[in-house]
C-alpha cells in the first residue's frame, strides 16, 4: 500500500522552491530525485531529496559532483511529515552539521 503521494509531494516541492530546484529526474514509476539549491549562498551543499511510493529520504550533498553512498540523513514515511520537515528546513536550516 502506497503510503506517499509523489506527486503531491513533487508539486508541493514546486511550490515551495520553484526556481532553487537544480535537478528533478523521475527514475522509473516508483522513484524520483531532486536536488534543491536552498541553503545559503555561500554554501557549499544542496538539498537532496529521493521520493518513492513508502517513503521520503533527505540528505545534504555537496554541489561539486561526487559519491557518496551515505547519502541520505532523514528518512520520513508521510508526506505531511515530509512537509514538515521542509518548513524546518527554511525556517532553521539543515539540522546537522555540514561534513
Amino acid at each position: 500500500m502506497k503510503k506517499i503521494n509523489k506527486e503531491s509531494f513533487r508539486n508541493y516541492l514546486n511550490d515551495v522552491y520553484q526556481l532553487k530546484i537544480t535537478f528533478y529526474e523521475e527514475f522509473n514509476e516508483f522513484v524520483c530525485f531532486f536536488e534543491i539549491d536552498c541553503f545559503s549562498e555561500d554554501c557549499k551543499h544542496k538539498l537532496s531529496i529521493e521520493v518513492s511510493d513508502e517513503n521520503i529520504k533527505f540528505g545534504a550533498v555537496t554541489k561539486e559532483p561526487s559519491i557518496d553512498f551515505s547519502l541520505y540523513d532523514f528518512v520520513i514515511e508521510t508526506n505531511k511529515e515530509a512537509e514538515e520537515f521542509v518548513e524546518q528546513i527554511n525556517e532553521f536550516g539543515w539540522p546537522k552539521e555540514f561534513k
